[in-house]
């Protein structure tokens, strides 16, 4: 009873896993897209900006650019550290399908034995 809760247990945190590496992959399209929609929006607007303006928007662009790609590679981070998760995730689930069929077959041994013992 205890394995097929755990297993179900494993089970829903790998479809959370998944659905976590959908919505990253989601974010960052959506990012750059929007990045594109306000780059094309304001081209035209560009030429009409002073020197210094236009300096400061360069500025706020880089800016803007290094806290995207901060939160990239933070993502980028988590993703690898649910991919380790889950393959230690696998690996315990199989060593305790191993230690069922250990005890299954110890159990049958001690069941054989006690059957030994009362046939003399």
């Amino acid at each position: 009873q205890d394995l097929v809760s755990y297993f179900q247990l494993f089970k829903g945190f790998r479809s959370q896993q998944r659905r976590s590496e959908y919505s990253t992959h989601a974010v960052v399209a959506s990012l750059t897209q929007d990045a594109s929609n306000v780059v094309a929006a304001h081209e035209d607007e560009d030429q009409d900006l002073t020197a210094e303006e236009q300096a400061q928007l360069e500025q706020e662009n880089l800016e803007l650019m290094h806290e995207l790609d901060s939160k990239l590679e933070q993502l980028r981070n988590a993703e690898r550290e649910m991919s380790v998760i889950t393959g230690m995730c696998e690996l315990t689930s199989h060593k305790i399908q191993e230690q069922a069929q250990e005890i299954d077959t110890l159990y049958d041994t001690v069941v054989h034995a006690v059957e030994d013992i009362d046939l003399g």
